[in-house]
Protein backbone atom coordinates (compact mmCIF):
# COMPACT_ATOMS: atom_id res chain seq x y z
CA UNK A 1 0.00 0.00 0.00
CA UNK A 2 2.99 2.37 0.85
CA UNK A 3 4.56 1.68 -2.18
CA UNK A 4 1.46 2.41 -4.03
CA UNK A 5 0.91 5.47 -2.32
CA UNK A 6 4.55 6.68 -3.34
CA UNK A 7 4.15 5.58 -7.05
CA UNK A 8 0.74 7.29 -6.99
CA UNK A 9 2.50 10.77 -5.70
CA UNK A 10 5.48 10.21 -8.05
CA UNK A 11 3.25 9.89 -11.14
CA UNK A 12 0.97 13.15 -10.13
CA UNK A 13 4.50 15.26 -9.48
CA UNK A 14 5.77 13.71 -13.22
CA UNK A 15 2.47 14.84 -14.61
CA UNK A 16 2.92 17.88 -12.90
CA UNK A 17 6.43 18.54 -14.50
CA UNK A 18 5.36 17.75 -17.82
CA UNK A 19 2.76 20.45 -18.17
CA UNK A 20 5.26 23.17 -16.40
CA UNK A 21 8.14 22.48 -18.76
CA UNK A 22 5.00 22.63 -21.86
CA UNK A 23 3.97 26.06 -20.45
CA UNK A 24 7.49 27.54 -19.19
CA UNK A 25 9.61 25.86 -22.00
CA UNK A 26 9.65 29.58 -24.40
CA UNK A 27 10.79 31.29 -21.03
CA UNK A 28 13.47 28.91 -19.28
CA UNK A 29 14.87 28.44 -23.13
CA UNK A 30 13.74 31.08 -25.51
CA UNK A 31 13.87 30.32 -28.97
CA UNK A 32 14.74 33.24 -32.09
CA UNK A 33 13.00 33.08 -35.30
CA UNK A 34 15.39 33.34 -38.01
CA UNK A 35 14.67 33.03 -41.89
CA UNK A 36 17.21 31.36 -43.70
CA UNK A 37 15.51 31.95 -47.80
CA UNK A 38 19.76 31.82 -49.31
CA UNK A 39 21.46 28.48 -49.24
CA UNK A 40 24.95 27.43 -49.79
CA UNK A 41 24.54 27.33 -53.70
CA UNK A 42 22.83 30.89 -53.65
CA UNK A 43 26.04 32.43 -51.26
CA UNK A 44 28.55 30.43 -53.54
CA UNK A 45 27.07 31.26 -56.65
CA UNK A 46 26.89 35.12 -55.22
CA UNK A 47 30.93 35.47 -54.00
CA UNK A 48 32.18 33.78 -57.05
CA UNK A 49 30.48 36.62 -58.86
CA UNK A 50 32.29 39.00 -56.65
CA UNK A 51 35.39 37.38 -57.32
CA UNK A 52 35.19 37.24 -61.16
CA UNK A 53 34.22 40.71 -61.83
CA UNK A 54 36.73 42.80 -59.12
CA UNK A 55 39.32 40.35 -60.62
CA UNK A 56 40.16 39.36 -56.87
CA UNK A 57 41.40 36.31 -57.04
CA UNK A 58 43.28 34.04 -59.62
CA UNK A 59 40.91 30.97 -61.43
CA UNK A 60 41.11 27.77 -59.70
CA UNK A 61 40.68 28.70 -55.90
CA UNK A 62 38.82 27.00 -53.51
CA UNK A 63 35.72 28.13 -51.04
CA UNK A 64 34.41 27.47 -48.01
CA UNK A 65 30.78 28.15 -46.69
CA UNK A 66 29.03 28.21 -43.38
CA UNK A 67 26.53 29.71 -41.40
CA UNK A 68 28.08 31.72 -38.47
CA UNK A 69 26.08 33.37 -35.28
CA UNK A 70 27.34 36.21 -33.63
CA UNK A 71 27.30 34.73 -29.85
CA UNK A 72 28.98 37.26 -28.07
CA UNK A 73 26.31 39.87 -29.80
CA UNK A 74 23.66 37.48 -29.17
CA UNK A 75 24.64 36.47 -25.50
CA UNK A 76 25.42 40.58 -24.56
CA UNK A 77 21.24 42.02 -25.95
CA UNK A 78 20.16 38.20 -24.14
CA UNK A 79 21.89 39.45 -21.01
CA UNK A 80 21.87 43.10 -20.80
CA UNK A 81 20.70 44.67 -23.81
CA UNK A 82 16.69 44.19 -22.93
CA UNK A 83 16.37 40.47 -23.66
CA UNK A 84 15.17 37.84 -26.39
CA UNK A 85 12.88 40.53 -27.64
CA UNK A 86 15.03 43.43 -27.64
CA UNK A 87 17.33 40.07 -30.37
CA UNK A 88 14.47 39.16 -32.13
CA UNK A 89 13.39 42.91 -33.00
CA UNK A 90 17.19 43.32 -34.15
CA UNK A 91 16.72 40.13 -36.19
CA UNK A 92 13.55 41.10 -38.16
CA UNK A 93 14.40 44.51 -38.74
CA UNK A 94 17.75 43.89 -39.85
CA UNK A 95 19.24 46.66 -39.18
CA UNK A 96 22.17 44.37 -38.33
CA UNK A 97 22.42 40.79 -38.92
CA UNK A 98 23.78 38.40 -36.21
CA UNK A 99 23.61 35.47 -38.13
CA UNK A 100 25.02 35.04 -41.61
CA UNK A 101 26.56 33.13 -44.32
CA UNK A 102 30.43 33.68 -44.44
CA UNK A 103 32.75 32.47 -47.33
CA UNK A 104 36.14 32.12 -47.75
CA UNK A 105 38.02 31.76 -51.05
CA UNK A 106 41.48 30.75 -50.97
CA UNK A 107 44.23 28.88 -53.63
CA UNK A 108 46.39 26.99 -51.44
CA UNK A 109 49.77 27.98 -50.83
CA UNK A 110 48.88 31.58 -51.04
CA UNK A 111 48.26 34.32 -48.22
CA UNK A 112 46.04 36.16 -50.62
CA UNK A 113 42.31 35.36 -49.65
CA UNK A 114 39.01 36.66 -49.99
CA UNK A 115 36.09 36.70 -47.05
CA UNK A 116 32.59 37.22 -47.84
CA UNK A 117 29.83 38.05 -45.58
CA UNK A 118 25.91 37.47 -46.48
CA UNK A 119 22.73 38.09 -44.56
CA UNK A 120 20.54 34.66 -43.95
CA UNK A 121 18.43 36.00 -47.30
CA UNK A 122 21.32 36.42 -49.58
CA UNK A 123 21.76 39.69 -49.37
CA UNK A 124 25.52 40.98 -49.30
CA UNK A 125 27.03 42.36 -46.22
CA UNK A 126 30.52 42.58 -46.15
CA UNK A 127 33.78 41.61 -47.59
CA UNK A 128 37.40 41.34 -46.57
CA UNK A 129 40.40 40.28 -48.87
CA UNK A 130 43.52 39.31 -47.19
CA UNK A 131 46.81 40.19 -48.58
CA UNK A 132 50.79 38.79 -48.06
CA UNK A 133 52.34 42.28 -45.96
CA UNK A 134 55.42 41.82 -48.22
CA UNK A 135 53.54 42.85 -51.46
CA UNK A 136 54.75 46.04 -52.54
CA UNK A 137 52.31 49.14 -52.69
CA UNK A 138 51.93 52.73 -52.30
CA UNK A 139 52.67 54.83 -49.21
CA UNK A 140 50.30 56.91 -48.77
CA UNK A 141 50.37 59.25 -45.49
CA UNK A 142 46.77 60.76 -45.46
CA UNK A 143 44.31 59.26 -48.22
CA UNK A 144 41.18 60.96 -48.68
CA UNK A 145 38.78 58.14 -48.15
CA UNK A 146 36.06 60.20 -49.15
CA UNK A 147 37.35 60.85 -52.63
CA UNK A 148 39.06 56.99 -53.19
CA UNK A 149 35.15 56.11 -52.51
CA UNK A 150 33.65 58.20 -55.27
CA UNK A 151 36.49 57.72 -57.85
CA UNK A 152 35.89 53.94 -57.52
CA UNK A 153 31.89 53.21 -58.40
CA UNK A 154 32.46 49.19 -57.83
CA UNK A 155 33.48 49.97 -54.44
CA UNK A 156 30.69 52.34 -53.60
CA UNK A 157 28.41 50.11 -54.96
CA UNK A 158 29.27 47.63 -51.98
CA UNK A 159 29.40 50.35 -49.23
CA UNK A 160 25.82 51.33 -46.97
CA UNK A 161 24.86 55.26 -47.41
CA UNK A 162 27.67 56.72 -46.05
CA UNK A 163 25.26 59.64 -45.01
CA UNK A 164 24.11 57.53 -42.06
CA UNK A 165 27.20 57.10 -40.19
CA UNK A 166 30.00 58.94 -38.59
CA UNK A 167 33.58 58.65 -39.37
CA UNK A 168 35.39 57.81 -35.29
CA UNK A 169 38.36 56.59 -35.84
CA UNK A 170 40.98 55.75 -38.61
CA UNK A 171 44.38 54.15 -38.43
CA UNK A 172 47.41 53.09 -40.95
CA UNK A 173 50.03 50.19 -40.54
CA UNK A 174 53.38 50.23 -42.74
CA UNK A 175 53.90 46.65 -44.14
CA UNK A 176 57.18 45.29 -44.54
CA UNK A 177 56.76 45.21 -48.52
CA UNK A 178 56.61 49.32 -48.49
CA UNK A 179 52.30 49.17 -48.71
CA UNK A 180 50.81 51.39 -46.50
CA UNK A 181 47.20 49.88 -45.29
CA UNK A 182 44.76 52.28 -44.04
CA UNK A 183 41.57 51.22 -41.78
CA UNK A 184 38.57 53.86 -41.38
CA UNK A 185 36.08 52.84 -38.84
CA UNK A 186 32.15 54.35 -39.47
CA UNK A 187 29.16 54.23 -36.70
CA UNK A 188 25.87 54.31 -37.16
CA UNK A 189 24.58 57.46 -35.89
CA UNK A 190 21.97 57.59 -32.92
CA UNK A 191 21.68 53.73 -33.01
CA UNK A 192 22.64 50.98 -31.09
CA UNK A 193 21.11 48.09 -28.48
CA UNK A 194 22.57 48.88 -25.13
CA UNK A 195 26.19 50.23 -24.97
CA UNK A 196 26.42 48.23 -27.97
CA UNK A 197 27.17 50.32 -31.48
CA UNK A 198 27.17 49.53 -35.03
CA UNK A 199 30.11 50.28 -36.60
CA UNK A 200 31.57 48.92 -40.11
CA UNK A 201 35.10 49.29 -41.72
CA UNK A 202 36.39 50.28 -44.48
CA UNK A 203 40.10 49.07 -45.35
CA UNK A 204 42.35 50.40 -47.80
CA UNK A 205 45.48 48.28 -49.02
CA UNK A 206 48.05 51.27 -50.77
CA UNK A 207 45.82 53.10 -53.04
CA UNK A 208 43.17 50.56 -53.63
Amino acid sequence: MKKNTLLYFATILAVIGIVYSIFAFDKAFPIVNVKITADKNDILQKSDSLTIQYSLLDSGYQSVVRFDTDSRFKNYVELEGGGVEVFQDVVNTGIYSPYTWSVRQYNINEIKECQYVFSPHGEFLGFKVTLADSLPGANIPNPDIDAIINSNSGMKNLLPDLSFYSLIEESSELKEGGRRDHVFTYELNNTGVGEALYRFKIGISGDQ
